[in-house]
């Protein structure tokens, strides 16, 4: 039943024909060398695996719309050996020479290596098959069977698969011949990226589009084509055509490009480097403008634009050891054409192509520029360590999940250059936590790795400086960029008061007090806006003397409720100079407040109370507290109650818990700080003698 009936709309009692031939051959493009383009595809299915309709229907349908050449490739481990003599004898039987050729083969379909097209074999190829059953396997037997030709069929691990990321088989690589860049068996899809892998890791295939037909309109179901270049319509030129790569793809109907260098056809391989001549040719009766690129693999070489129903574009490049060129045609409509490539043996330099920069944890910045601040802004960095352009279709960054983005055709880099991946391109998320990527060359070898084991921080980056560091200034497109140093605040004494806790400052001021005064580690500074308590650490060896010019760094805290600047090193205390200690600030007694907390002032009162080590003066406003610390070696005078008294100090404060206009004290530094009225001496009585008795001997 498979040979007699189709899947087609409901027509009771009406036989379903074969359509006749088209009343004339369809007209094939004259191309140089008495060459000509032929337009077909070879990959359909019939009923006899999971298509629409029998051989001999597909073949007539195909026939009648238009093509040269038809190939039935139904899937081998589905047909039986009835159905495949069968589908030989029916495509032997719709060849005419000269009018339309078909082909019979079969499509070895594994679930995960890939889909191959086998033609020219009077073997069905079936995956079930002991010495057929897995990759390695097709590829040996391939290479036992030379006359056979084989074709990568829409290489994506989503489509059944890439052939292994087209691992290379030095046996089987005469044989695979084609490629498959377009398809149009679910939706049509095209695979630039992935015919450009597979010529990068060793394969020399010619590119195709085909229907992989299973609807009953074989030939019609797309306008896109597979051109062969060959002298004739018959089935042994098309197959040397095959052989040779003398194969184009076209996504126009009756669209031909064609690529020869030094004179020889596309497909070939050329031995030497250096100058070579490129001729292109472009035929197209319906004269529709079109852009020609050349590339060099990936990258794009040279431009025009062509105009009228044939066109020759010829100029001069320099070949390269290991690389391919071929021809992008793009028409005004959008509509793509890819010529076979022209390979020159030789081993390709390596391109050097690294990770740069990374921000695995976006928040609150708008990285992408898509008008949203939030995860999806993740971006990955990449740069040309080169001195040359490189181009980037066909590399791969992957992560540790297996995620992995490709880039397109014309993604390019300039010597030095940077370009940022980001998430909404590349569909790969980085664990914030630590994560794994990998960049991969086109030719399948890893050309950097990078792995990261903590966050750098929201909205912060992990780049490549002299390493991998997380102290980095984020820079899309940018040169890497350190995080400087943490400068401190640069303010008067005045202003760093004003700070928050812990505040990193640098100040200049005027020692008042030396270290030593009220205890190794304590000194006091001021400047024209204010003073402060300077807190030193343990190996502080300098020597500060009073009056020198100094510049402080630390950390602002306070003891008690007194500012204090805390110095962590002894290279944060820099002596600028000697100077001369500022004169003290005369005070009221009344005034000894927050204001005036680490200054050096004067009071003048009366001392009008007494506690040990401390009292009080009183100018007649309010008592201030003066005490005398121990430290400074002063030896408290006898002050005699209301005694008119002068002291010089530093405005302290000592706050043990609710700070008190009381807990405010004046600490003179120097014996010289007090000034206090000394007693009159007794008076002389008057029979002293003038003159002490002189006992010398006489």
């Amino acid at each position: 039943m498979p040979a007699d009936f189709i899947h087609a709309a409901p027509n009771p009692g009406a036989l379903t024909l074969p359509p006749p031939p088209p009343a004339d051959v369809p007209l094939a493009a004259n191309l140089p060398d008495g060459m000509h383009a032929f337009w077909g595809h070879l990959h359909a299915h019939t009923t006899y695996s999971d298509g629409s309709g029998p051989p001999r229907y597909a073949l007539a349908v195909a026939r009648a719309a238009g093509l040269h050449f038809y190939a039935l490739t139904d899937h081998g481990w589905r047909l039986d050996d009835v159905q495949w003599a069968d589908v030989l004898s029916r495509t032997a039987e719709a060849t005419i020479p000269g009018q339309f050729v078909a082909f019979g083969g079969t499509e070895w379909s594994h679930p995960t290596a890939g889909h191959l097209t086998i033609l020219n074999s009077t073997v069905r190829v079936n995956k079930e098959h002991p010495l057929l059953a897995d990759l390695p396997a097709l590829y040996t037997w391939l290479a036992t069977n030379p006359a056979v030709v084989a074709q990568f069929n829409h290489p994506d691990p989503a489509r059944g698969g890439n052939f292994n990321d087209f691992a290379p088989n030095s046996g089987a690589a005469n044989n695979v011949a084609l490629q498959e860049i377009g398809n149009n068996a679910q939706q049509y899809t095209t695979y630039e990226t992935a015919f450009l892998q597979s010529n990068f890791r060793g394969w020399r295939v010619a590119p195709t589009i085909n229907g992989d037909t299973h609807t009953p309109n074989w030939g019609s179901d797309l306008p896109a084509r597979t051109g062969i270049v060959a002298p004739q319509l018959s089935r042994n030129a098309l197959l040397d055509a095959i052989r040779a790569r003398r194969v184009f793809a076209t996504e126009d109907s009756n669209f031909a490009l064609a690529l020869r260098a030094n004179g020889r056809w596309m497909g070939s391989v050329l031995t030497g480097t250096g100058a070579v001549s490129i001729s292109v040719t472009a035929v197209d009766p319906d004269a529709e403008p079109a852009t020609l690129a050349l590339y060099d693999r990936n990258l794009q070489l040279a431009e025009t634009t062509i105009h009228g129903p044939a066109a020759e574009w010829q100029f001069t490049i320099e070949a390269r050891p290991g690389h391919f060129y071929w021809v992008k045609a793009v028409q005004a409509d959008g509509d793509r054409a890819y010529s076979a490539p022209v390979w020159v043996e030789g081993q390709a330099e390596p391109e050097r192509v690294i990770f740069s920069e990374i921000l695995p944890a976006p928040i609150d910045v708008d990285w992408d520029g898509d008008g949203v601040a939030d995860y999806h802004d993740e971006w990955i960095e990449l740069r040309n360590s080169s001195a040359q352009t490189v181009g980037l279709g066909g590399w791969q960054v992957r992560d540790s999940s297996g995620a992995a983005y490709v880039l397109p055709l014309n993604t390019t880099l300039p010597p030095g250059g940077f370009i940022t991946l980001y998430y909404t391109q590349t569909g790969i998320s980085l664990n914030n936590s630590g994560d794994s990527l990998a960049l991969i060359d086109p030719a399948g070898a890893v050309a950097d790795t990078l792995t990261f084991d903590h966050t750098p921080g929201y909205d912060e980056s992990w780049c490549l400086l002299e390493s991998w560091s997380d102290n980095c200034a984020p820079s899309p497109g940018d040169a890497n960029r350190e995080i400087p140093p943490a400068e401190p605040l640069q303010v008067n004494i005045f202003e760093a008061k004003r700070l928050s806790y812990n505040a990193w400052v640098q100040v200049k001021g005027t020692v008042t007090a030396p270290p030593g005064i009220f205890g190794a580690r304590q000194m006091y500074i001021q400047d024209d806006s204010s003073g402060i308590l300077v807190y030193l650490p343990k190996d502080f060896w300098r020597t500060l003397n009073l009056g020198d010019r100094v510049r402080v760094t630390g950390n602002l805290r306070s003891y008690h409720q007194e500012f204090e600047i805390v110095v962590d090193e002894p290279a944060d205390v820099k002596v600028r100079g000697a100077g001369v200690a500022p004169p003290p600030l005369p005070l009221a007694t009344t005034s000894l407040l927050e204001p005036y907390e680490g200054l050096l002032v004067q009071l003048q009162g009366q001392a009008v109370q007494f506690r040990r080590n401390t009292f009080w003066v009183d100018d007649g406003t309010d008592p201030a507290k003066v005490t005398i610390r121990r430290s400074t070696g002063i030896r408290k005078p006898y002050i005699p109650a209301g005694a008119a008294v002068t002291v010089v100090g530093i405005v302290s404060q000592y706050s043990d818990k609710n700070p008190t206009r009381t807990d405010y004290r004046l600490l003179p530094r120097y014996p010289t700080d007090l000034v206090v009225p000394q007693p009159a001496p007794p008076p002389v009585p008057e029979n002293w003698p003038s003159l002490l008795p002189d006992t010398g001997y006489r």
